[in-house]
């Protein structure tokens, strides 16, 4: 076979002049495909243009690193397509690279938990429509202080976090006032499935209280199973990422300030996986969104009316 690089009048064969360099001739067809034409490198857009648009992307939250994968669908959603192998090697070369969370403090305890709710959710985790089923967790920040726990409450149907209290301890308390937070941040919508574990502040009867009150219906994983909650799971473990590089806070009030932020960034900035490289609010704003202009406009008023609800738990200086 004539070498289709070489001039086609030499009288030279690939396995020959594989011979004569002593590589292999599969080795060759290997460099050969990956070898970009003069018009494919002109299509490229330059590593300085991405650099500057990467750059953007982490100012929205300093410390973050997102990972190439949120990188590269931010990219392309302000128009610049690159490859992820490309992306990846850029990352390297730049020093921006992901990070792996720490573990792990236990916040759930169900040994008290002797009439669970039974799991209405069943891992309908889809995105769609809104104020159906949210799903609750607690986590943790370290501080120099003593932990910070953070309460949310986040709707599966756009991934939106509705509410967050940050609070000293873990009583049912805080649980309590996600939970209503979430409810009129929402616009008090009825008959939403609450979905959480099976921890004791979730099992009280303060919470069942709540619940009945705001006329939603209470779900709870099987005792043990983490997958029952893992859009819940899923948003802890991406929080302690974008954090990891701000260490150990030095106090509680400073941890709140810069989660926060982060949950503003969350919603309204990172893109998610599950909605198509969107962030939660742009998922809402297109979501059975009307095509009417007079329409659009009030559905848009009605998506930025569902402001993130956030508090303090107990309403201390140290909290």
């Amino acid at each position: 076979m004539k070498n289709p690089w070489l001039e086609p009048d030499l009288p030279i064969t690939v396995g020959e002049c594989c011979q004569i360099y002593k590589v292999s001739e599969s080795g060759y067809y290997s460099w050969l495909l990956r070898q970009e034409t003069p018009t494919e490198y002109k299509r490229r857009v330059p590593s300085e243009v991405l650099k500057a648009a990467t750059n953007v992307f982490l100012r929205q939250f300093p410390g973050a690193r997102p990972g190439y994968r949120k990188i590269r669908v931010y990219l392309r959603n302000q128009g610049y397509g690159v490859s992820d192998r490309r992306i990846r090697r850029l990352l390297r070369s730049w020093g921006i690279i992901g990070q792996q969370k720490r573990r792990h403090v236990v916040t759930t305890d169900s040994s008290g938990t002797t009439d669970p709710f039974p799991n209405v959710l069943n891992r309908d985790f889809a995105p769609g429509a809104i104020n159906k089923r949210w799903v609750s967790d607690i986590t943790y920040i370290r501080t120099r202080e003593g932990w910070l726990y953070v309460i949310t409450y986040t709707d599966l149907g756009s991934r939106r976090i509705l509410s967050l209290v940050l609070a000293d301890n873990m009583e049912a308390n805080g649980i309590i006032m996600a939970l209503n937070l979430a409810h009129k941040a929402a616009g008090c919508p009825t008959g939403v499935i609450a979905h959480s574990d099976q921890g004791s502040q979730y099992s009280s009867r303060a919470f069942r209280e709540a619940l009945s009150k705001n006329r939603m219906i209470g779900s709870m994983s099987g005792r043990g199973v983490c997958w029952d909650n893992a859009v819940a799971e899923s948003l802890w473990s991406i929080m302690k990422r974008d954090l990891q590089s701000y260490g150990v806070f030095p106090t509680r009030a400073a941890a709140r300030e810069t989660v926060l932020r982060w949950a503003y960034y969350y919603n309204h900035t990172r893109p998610h996986s599950a909605l198509g490289g969107l962030a939660p609010v742009q998922w809402e704003m297109n979501w059975d969104a009307p095509e009417d202009a007079k329409e659009y406009a009030k559905h848009a008023r009605r998506v930025k009316a569902r402001k993130l609800a956030t508090a303090t738990w107990p309403l201390s200086k140290k909290a």
